[in-house]
């Protein structure tokens, strides 16, 4: 993985008199997310504008969001740090869901017990999300999942192999085979990209990016 540094972002660079734009879709997965699950809350937050983070933490650990926001615009004020904490916890969160994760990896994410991270997680889809949590349950039932464009994948025809995860019948594929070659011949290099509940997400936003393109 390349170092995430200025000097190797400073290597692309526009021609003289020519702007280079960097541009992305805000948070796509969890609009995504919100709109596949249904979710109002997020939606809500979505409609009105509001940082998801902050709302997030704000039901999630039983805060004022107006005062939420005005905190962490001061880096000077008292609850600042606490505040901040929140919300990088809620954004763990946030993201984790969307990748399929679990108690272990927000465990490792955000620094804290895995007990902990465990019970934040089902506060999280019974009372935070609630409508996202019915959404999960749902998809961890399904063994075919679809994106909002009709990809599918069924997961009984995907067998994890430790690091890789390749597809059954593939007569071409050989476990002797490098990387390159592995990647080549139906492998997915995470077995996460399968995950019933992460697949609709980020093939949605595959999706959506090519049609842009």
């Amino acid at each position: 993985q390349v170092n995430n540094s200025t000097e190797f972002r400073d290597i692309f660079c526009s021609p003289a008199g020519k702007d280079l734009i960097l541009a992305d879709y805000s948070g796509m997965e969890l609009r995504i997310v919100a709109n596949i699950a249904k979710e109002e809350t997020m939606l809500e937050a979505f409609r009105n504008s509001e940082d998801l983070h902050t709302k997030t933490a704000s039901i999630l650990f039983k805060k004022d969001y107006d005062y939420m926001v005005e905190v962490l615009k001061d880096s000077d004020h008292i609850d600042y740090k606490e505040y901040k904490a929140l919300r990088n916890k809620a954004k763990s969160i946030n993201f984790l869901i969307t990748y399929g994760g679990g108690a272990k990896a927000l465990s490792e994410g955000a620094g804290i017990s895995k007990e902990e991270a465990k019970a934040l997680i089902e506060s999280y889809k019974q009372d935070v999300y609630p409508g996202l949590g019915a959404y999960i349950q749902a998809q961890n039932n399904s063994t075919t999942v679809y994106s909002a464009l009709g990809r599918m994948i069924n997961s009984e025809e995907v067998v994890s192999f430790g690091k890789y995860t390749s597809i059954k019948n593939d007569e071409k594929f050989s476990w002797k085979a490098d990387k390159y070659r592995q990647r080549s011949h139906g492998l997915f290099s995470m077995g996460q990209y399968t995950n019933p509940v992460n697949f609709p997400i980020q093939s949605t936003g595959s999706d959506i990016v090519k049609l842009a393109l």
